[in-house]
């Protein structure tokens, strides 16, 4: 039962996220109900490390003019 309820959470907060309606206000309010709940069901989310983050900013970098202008015969995942 508490994992079918931290899946709803996190399937809400995915929802909202996509439809860019995340603010501060809303984030601030989940987070810390998100982090109890990881908490009580055991889990731990890794943590990034700073070059992992810039990594992970590069290739974010990189992947967003080919989904503006939408070529992606070039893309390796194509």
């Amino acid at each position: 039962m508490h994992l079918s309820a931290f899946f709803k959470l996190v399937k809400v907060v995915n929802q909202i996220a996509s439809s860019e309606r995340m603010v501060s206000s809303i984030s601030s309010m989940v987070l810390p109900v998100f982090d109890q709940m990881l908490d009580i069901l055991g889990l731990k989310i890794s943590q990034v490390s700073p070059e992992e983050k810039m990594k992970i900013n590069g290739l974010i970098n990189q992947r967003n003019p080919v989904t503006k202008s939408k070529k992606f015969s070039g893309c390796r995942y194509h």
